[in-house]
């Protein structure tokens, strides 16, 4: 009789055990469906916007890492290649941004950062960039605006 109590007890305990992994896992399943669409989506932006150059994909990824995930800095890769090979005004901006985001005045930057982020602000001005056009506004305030040759001859190599 002792051993069938016992035996009763064992596995009762072994079914509660794997209800709490099933529930565990199931949780986990939960997570997993609603961080997936996310990275599956970025995803799917990279590669139509490295690949293909596809402006509207950078925007939307542009939009996702400085305003949804807040992670601006892992943007810089994307909006390098988007510039570079693309020429595409909102990918030179984001550059700048990305550079001279801990600064709150962009002149406390190194002068090869300084140099580098006013190239690439002068650079999404002259692509037509409408942030870009509002930034150089206020930063010369009447004055001469630049060429950005002139910074990217300043570059630290």
């Amino acid at each position: 009789m002792k051993f069938l109590i016992l035996l009763f007890t064992l596995l009762l305990f072994i079914a509660c055990k794997n209800k709490k992994n099933e529930s565990l896992e199931s949780s986990v399943q939960i997570v997993k469906v609603y961080i997936n669409p996310l990275e599956n989506r970025i995803d799917s932006l990279i590669k139509k916007s490295l690949i293909y150059g596809d402006t509207n994909a950078y925007y939307e990824l542009s939009g996702l890492y400085i305003f949804q995930i807040n992670k601006p800095k892992e943007l810089f890769f994307y909006a390098f290649q988007m510039a570079t090979k693309y020429h595409y005004s909102k990918a030179y901006f984001d550059l700048y941004f990305i550079l001279s985001i801990k600064k709150k005045n962009i002149k406390l930057l190194d002068s090869c950062s300084y140099n580098m982020a006013m190239f690439y602000l002068l650079k999404a001005y002259e692509k037509g960039s409408w942030n870009a056009e509002n930034a150089v506004r206020i930063k010369f305030e009447g004055n001469k605006i630049p060429n950005s040759k002139m910074f990217r001859d300043k570059f630290c190599y």
